[in-house]
């Protein structure tokens, strides 16, 4: 800024500190930035997409009418399970799940990738936190309900798979309603 009679102001101790240090902080951060990012390894990524890819379709198996809100459509004429046995798999399933992600080594991961690990970690232990302990699936005699209307709301919009549904979705209402 000039003054009206042409002359520079004299910058204050801020304004001199900010002009010399601000550029040569810039450009040490652009040289610098390139040298502190993490190098991925390619192999590790692709082994961890493949365990995420496994993840879901283990979830998925265990949540047939979740798939199919998702938009996998070869989980359109399945049902939740909630029998004894089934539950008892998804847990044996989800602590095998566990350790392959608590064991898998964070090295040549992305920031965002650690952070989806540390993710399905946290999700896993919460699906089994109510698998095991809190045990709504026992608790709540409507969830099986909440989950067939929501299987019929998702088919009967898309309008997939009807045939042959009805007649396992209502003898599974049956099922639930007699027990």
């Amino acid at each position: 800024m000039t003054k009206i009679d042409g002359s520079r102001p004299i910058p204050g101790l801020f304004g001199v500190i900010m002009q010399r240090l601000v550029p040569v902080g810039m450009f040490l951060a652009l040289c610098l930035s390139g040298f502190l990012c993490v190098a991925q390894n390619p192999s590790a990524v692709s082994e961890f997409d493949k365990l995420v890819d496994e993840a879901f379709d283990s979830y998925y198996k265990f949540n047939p009418t979740t798939a199919t809100a998702d938009g996998f459509h070869q989980y359109d004429t399945q049902l939740e399970d909630f029998s004894q046995a089934s539950i008892s798999a998804q847990i044996a399933e989800s602590k095998r799940f566990l350790d392959r992600f608590q064991s898998f080594p964070k090295a040549g991961l992305s920031e965002t990738s650690v952070g989806d690990l540390e993710f399905w970690i946290s999700r896993i232990q919460a699906s089994l936190l109510e698998l095991e302990t809190v045990q709504m699936w026992r608790k709540d005699r409507i969830k099986p309900l909440k989950a067939k209307n929501r299987a019929v709301h998702v088919d009967l919009f898309q309008q997939v798979a009807l045939i042959g549904f009805g007649d396992q979705l209502f003898g599974q209402l049956r099922d639930v309603a007699g027990a």
